[in-house]
C-alpha cells in the first residue's frame, strides 16, 4: 500500500516539463480516417467482430507526478462487438492518488451518407470501488451501431511512479500498437516484454533542464502492428499472462547528493520491508487480544495437533467474514478487524496466523497473486505483482496451507482463486516459494441404477460422492441457489428430457472434504427407437461432453485447476424381453508420460449391463508442446463415451411369458 507513497515525501525540484512525444506519433482527436467507418471487416481478421485501428500511448515524470495518456479508436464490425464499447479505466489509490484529468470519447457513425458523431456525456461516467485500493471509472460510448468507430483519448495524473503495463494484443485484433515511456536518468525500471508477438523497440536520450540544471531523460518507444487477437479457449487462467506486453517495475531512485532508495532491488528486500510495515509484519510482532481467544480454543482439548489447526481456522473463518477485497496489506488493525467481523483477506488471514502462532504453530503469511492478477516471475523481484494473502502452518514437518476468507475452503483446498503456480512464504523459512497447486484433486465418482420402462424411459437412481475440490466446486454451485429446488430445475435445463426429483445432500465432511448427494433421475424415451431396435449411450451425463480444444494448435499452456479423477458406473437392469444387438468395447487411453488415462469398461452379466469410466488427470498444467496429444486424447475418449448400445426387443421371449 505505501510501495510508492514515501516518494511524496521528497520534493522534487526538477522536471519543469517533460517534451512530450506522444503528439508526434498519435493523430489528433477527432481527425479520423473516414475509410474506417466504410471497412466491413478487419483487415488482419474476417472473423473479427472489432478490431483496434490505432493504440497510442505515453507515460512521462514531470513535477514529482507520473502523467500518463492514452489515445485509441476501435472499430465495431457487429453486434458481436459492441461490448468493446465499454470502457473501464483503474486507478489506484493509497496515500496518494491517481485521478483522470482529461477525457474524451466520441461515437462516430455515417447515417445517410453523412459522418455523424455522438459526444460521451459527463452523466454517463461513474466511479466504481473495486478494491481496498483500487477504483475503476466506467462508461460505455453512445449510438453504438454495427460499422461505428469509437475513439477515446484520456489522461491520468498519477501521484505513484508506477509506469502503466502496456499491452500490445487484446481480446480483439491490433492494426497498429505504439508506446513511448520517457524516464529521468535518477529512476531505475526493470523492464519486460513477454508474448508471442515481434514488439519493435527503439531508446534515444533527450536533455531536460530547470534553471541552470540540465539532467538526461531516456526516451523508449515500443511499436507493433497486425497483431491478432488474443484466442479465447478454455482452462487458461487469465490471458495477461501470455498476451504480447510491456511491463515496468520500480527498482531504485537516485537524485543527486541524496542516497539511493531501493525498491525492487531482490526478494529479501522485498520480504524484509514488509516484515517491518506497519500494515503488514509489524501486526504479527504482538499477540494482545487473541491470547484469550487461543486458551478457549485449548480448553476444548482438542484430540490432536492438527484437530487444534483445523479449529483455528474455522474459528477465524466463522468470525471474520470477507469483503471481497484482495490486498497484500491490513486495512487499519488486525484487531479491529477481528472486532468489526469483517476485513479483507490479509485481515482475515493475518488474524489466522497469529492465532496459530499463539497456539503454538510455527505459522507465517504467504503472499501470492491471484489467477486474474496474473503469474509471478521469480526471476523478476517485484512487491506490486502480488495482491493477495494466505496463512501457512507447519506441522510435524508439514506444510499446509489455509484461506479463511471462503467459508467452503478447507486446510489445503484454496479458494480456485488462489491455485496460480507458487507464493511466497514471508518470515524466517529456508524455503521462501511454495507451490500452490495439485495439493486436492478434482474427484468425482457416480454411481446410477438404472432400470428400462416399458415406454423406453430410463429410471436412475444416482448416488455421486464428491471429495476434494469436487466437493468445494459442488457446494459453490449448490449456494448460487436460493434454495435445493432451483438447483434442481438448472440441472434439468442442462440436461433435455430428464426429470430430477428427491434430490438429498447425504453427508457433508469438512474434514475429509467430502459430500454425497442423491436423486431420482428420470430420461425420457428421446426417439432412438427404431423398429423393434433401441440406441442409445450408456454413459449418462458425462463429465466432458464434448471436446474443449476446439484450435489445431496452441501457443500457451492449458492450465487446470487441479488434477481429476472422475468415475462413473451405471448398471443397466435390463428387461428379460430385450437383448443385447451391439455394444462398444473395452478400451484403455493413456498419454505417452502417464499424465492422463481413460479407462472403459463394459461388461454384462445376467440381465445386466456394467458401464463404468475412469478419467484420471494427474497434473495441472501441459505445456504447448504437449497440447496435440492432450487434445487427441480428449476427442478419443470421448469419442468412446459416446459409442452406443443396441438392444432388440424379443418379441417371441414376451409371447413366451
Amino acid at each position: 500500500m505505501k510501495y510508492f507513497g514515501i516518494l511524496l515525501q521528497f520534493t522534487l525540484l526538477l522536471y519543469a516539463g517533460i517534451n512530450n512525444l506522444y503528439a508526434q506519433k498519435a493523430p489528433k482527436f477527432g481527425k479520423i480516417d473516414l475509410d474506417n467507418l466504410h471497412m466491413n471487416s478487419c483487415p488482419i481478421d474476417s472473423n473479427a467482430h472489432a478490431y483496434y485501428v490505432f493504440d497510442y500511448g505515453d507515460a512521462a515524470i514531470s513535477n514529482n507526478k507520473l502523467f500518463y495518456q492514452r489515445h485509441f479508436c476501435i472499430k465495431i464490425i457487429d453486434s458481436e462487438g459492441f461490448s468493446n464499447g465499454i470502457i473501464s479505466i483503474p486507478l489506484f489509490h493509497a496515500g496518494g492518488e491517481e485521478k483522470v484529468t482529461k477525457l474524451k470519447a466520441v461515437t462516430y457513425n455515417l447515417e445517410n451518407g453523412q459522418l455523424v458523431e455522438s459526444e460521451l456525456n459527463s452523466k454517463d461516467k461513474y466511479l466504481e470501488k473495486t478494491s481496498e485500493y483500487m477504483n475503476t471509472l466506467r462508461f460505455a460510448l453512445p449510438n453504438i451501431k454495427a460499422g461505428s468507430l469509437i475513439e477515446v483519448e484520456y489522461i491520468i495524473r498519477s501521484d505513484y511512479f508506477s509506469i502503466p503495463t502496456w499491452f500490445f494484443q487484446h481480446k480483439i485484433p491490433t492494426i497498429y500498437s505504439d508506446y513511448i515511456v520517457t524516464i529521468p536518468e535518477f529512476f531505475y525500471y526493470a523492464k519486460s516484454v513477454s508474448g508471442y508477438y515481434p514488439v519493435k523497440s527503439e531508446k534515444t536520450e533527450k536533455n531536460d533542464h530547470i534553471d541552470s540544471y540540465t539532467f538526461r531523460s531516456n526516451v523508449f518507444h515500443y511499436s507493433a502492428d497486425s497483431i491478432p487477437s488474443f484466442p479465447q479457449e478454455q482452462f487458461l487462467r487469465t490471458m495477461d499472462n501470455y498476451v504480447t506486453k510491456i511491463s515496468f517495475e520500480l527498482e531504485s531512485i537516485k537524485f543527486p547528493m541524496r542516497p539511493t532508495i531501493h525498491y525492487t532491488s531482490s526478494w529479501e528486500k522485498i520480504d524484509n520491508d514488509l516484515l517491518d510495515d506497519e500494515y503488514f509484519g509489524d501486526e504479527l510482532k504482538s499477540s494482545g487480544y487473541i491470547k484469550d481467544i487461543a486458551e478457549t480454543i485449548l480448553k476444548s482439548n482438542p484430540a490432536d495437533k492438527f484437530q487444534l489447526m483445523n479449529m483455528a481456522f474455522q474459528h477465524i473463518k466463522k468470525q471474520i467474514s470477507w469483503n471481497g477485497f484482495s490486498t497484500k496489506y491490513i486495512n487499519t488493525t488486525l484487531k479491529e478487524a477481528y472486532k468489526k467481523k469483517s476485513g479483507n483477506c490479509a485481515d482475515i488471514n493475518l488474524n489466522l496466523v497469529r492465532l496459530l502462532r499463539e497456539l503454538g504453530f510455527q505459522s507465517f503469511p504467504v503472499i501470492l497473486s491471484t489467477q486474474k492478477n496474473g503469474i509471478i516471475n521469480p526471476s523478476h523481484p517485484s512487491q506490486t505483482a502480488f495482491n493477495y494473502v494466505i496463512a501457512m502452518a507447519i506441522l510435524d514437518g508439514t506444510t499446509y496451507l489455509m484461506d479463511a476468507t471462503d467459508p467452503t475452503a478447507e486446510i489445503n483446498l484454496l479458494p480456485i482463486r488462489c491455485l496460480n503456480d507458487k507464493g511466497r512464504v514471508i518470515g524466517d523459512t529456508p524455503n521462501k516459494w511454495i507451490n500452490l497447486m495439485n495439493y486436492k484433486s478434482y474427484v468425482q465418482i457416480t454411481n446410477y441404477v438404472v432400470t428400462l420402462d416399458s415406454n423406453s424411459n430410463f429410471n436412475v437412481q444416482a448416488g455421486i460422492n464428491y471429495k476434494d475440490y469436487g466437493a468445494y466446486v459442488c457446494q459453490k454451485e449448490i449456494k448460487d441457489f436460493n434454495n435445493l429446488s432451483d438447483y434442481t430445475k438448472s440441472l434439468e435445463d442442462n440436461s433435455s428430457h430428464t426429470n430430477i426429483d428427491d434430490f438429498k445432500i447425504l453427508k457433508v465432511d469438512s474434514l475429509s472434504n467430502k459430500l454425497n448427494i442423491s436423486y431420482h433421475l428420470t430420461i425420457e424415451n428421446q426417439e432412438d427407437i427404431h423398429g423393434d431396435l433401441f440406441y442409445f449411450s450408456p454413459v449418462i451425463h458425462p463429465y466432458f461432453k464434448e471436446n474443449p480444444f476446439k484450435s489445431e494448435s496452441r501457443e500457451y499452456p492449458v492450465e487446470f485447476n487441479y488434477p481429476y479423477r472422475i468415475m462413473q458406473v451405471q448398471n443397466y437392469k435390463l428387461p428379460p424381453d430385450y437383448e443385447i444387438i451391439e455394444m462398444p468395447k473395452p478400451a484403455k487411453i493413456i498419454m505417452p508420460d502417464n499424465s492422463a488415462q481413460f479407462v472403459y469398461q463394459i461388461k454384462k452379466m445376467n440381465t445386466n449391463l456394467i458401464v463404468s469410466s475412469i478419467i484420471t488427470i494427474n497434473k495441472s498444467i501441459f505445456l504447448p508442446d504437449e497440447y496435440t496429444q492432450l487434445r487427441q486424447f480428449f476427442q478419443l475418449f470421448i469419442g468412446k463415451q459416446q459409442e452406443l448400445i443396441v438392444l432388440k426387443k424379443n418379441e417371441s421371449h414376451a409371447h413366451n411369458e
